[in-house]
């Protein structure tokens, strides 16, 4: 009994353990499916931390080219500033050399009347560039506020006060000076506002230029001298530039001469001159006649025909006689019944005082 007993306990035991065995297999299972699905779970959450880091990635590439961008976006602005200084350094290098080449014409031009600089051995040619300083005012200095004076703004050389002072040998320069300022110094250079810059550089560089010419003899200026002097320097003048050999017909120059000028000046001349060319002068001024040492005179007389016949003339209207200046005689009162020297004695102002000056000279 004792023996089955023992043997009852020892199965109810095993009983016992199987049970809590299989409590034991069902907490795995349930512990290993929690696992399972944890295992899951965590997979699900490393696929998800995956992705991000997928995108992670992503956004980190996007973050490099992204700089790399910028960079190349830097260097980009980089050399378009390089561009726009090349560009404004060859636009303000051409617009210089345009200035400078209008600048070279008009010296060029300048040396080109050189060679005409001795008219004669009394005459001389001067030419001179000018500069319109008003123009200049006008249509660039009053453009600029004046608020500061222009000499302070840009430079004792080249203004006085706000007068421009033009010099010929540095004129490029200052004007170069002028426009660097313009350009870079816009904060000190102030503009009226009524202008704008490109408005004020154009009045920069417009066309001031002119060219001056002047007759210089023995020391006068032809624009200092008395209306006679000027008139036989222009005459001398016309006949000294034509280098032609054939005759020259010259009608009144008497206009612009007065006789003291005809005495003193132009006598000399023509007797010079008219030993390479022939020289016919047409004039009303018997002194003309005279002092110039006529070879040969010819006098017209006009008339009116009083009833069938003519007091004075011959048969016509116009009547021509001519002689030598020397040729003298008077058998009447009709035009053909004088000789030369007495038609030009009752035609000459101041009578018969510069035929004694021409037979002085000859011993008559």
């Amino acid at each position: 009994m004792k023996s089955l007993n023992e043997n009852v306990k020892s199965k109810i035991l095993e009983v016992k353990n199987y049970l809590q065995n299989d409590n034991f297999i069902f907490k795995v299972c349930e512990k290993t499916k929690l696992l399972e699905e944890e295992i899951v779970n965590s997979q699900n959450n490393i696929k998800k931390y995956e992705e991000k880091m997928g995108n992670m990635e992503k956004q980190l590439n996007l973050v490099e080219l992204l700089e790399q961008e910028k960079q190349k976006k830097v260097l980009i602005e980089e050399k378009e500033k390089e561009i726009i200084l090349l560009k404004n350094d060859l636009t303000n290098k051409k617009i210089l050399e345009k200035y400078q080449e209008l600048l070279a014409l008009y010296e060029n031009k300048i040396l080109e009347h050189l060679k005409f600089k001795n008219i004669s051995e009394d005459i001389e040619l001067v030419v001179k560039l000018k500069f319109n300083t008003n123009s200049f005012k006008e249509k660039f200095s009053e453009k600029i506020s004046k608020k500061l004076v222009l000499e302070k703004q840009f430079g004792e050389n080249i203004f006085i006060g706000n007068e421009f002072k033009f010099t010929k040998d540095c004129h490029l320069e200052n004007i170069k000076n002028i426009y660097d300022k313009l350009i870079n110094n816009k904060e000190e250079i102030k503009i009226n506002q009524s202008y704008s810059l490109e408005e004020v550089l154009e009045g920069l560089f417009k066309d001031y230029f002119s060219i001056e010419y002047d007759l210089v003899q023995n020391g006068d200026s032809l624009l200092e001298m008395s209306p006679g002097k000027r008139g036989i320097v222009l005459f001398q003048l016309f006949l000294q530039l034509s280098n032609s050999d054939t005759p020259i017909l010259i009608d009144q120059p008497e206009d612009n001469l007065d006789n003291r000028t005809i005495y003193q000046e132009l006598n000399t001349f023509i007797k010079n001159r008219k030993l390479k060319r022939q020289i016919i002068l047409v004039s009303h001024n018997a002194n003309l006649v005279v002092s110039t040492d006529s070879e040969n005179v010819i006098v017209a007389n006009q008339e009116i025909k009083k009833g069938n016949n003519y007091e004075y003339n011959e048969k016509y209207k116009f009547e021509y006689i001519n002689g030598a200046l020397e040729e003298t005689f008077n058998n009447g009162k009709k035009f053909h019944e004088k000789g030369i020297r007495e038609h030009v004695c009752e035609i000459l102002e101041g009578g018969e005082k510069a035929f004694k000056i021409r037979e002085k000279k000859y011993g008559f």
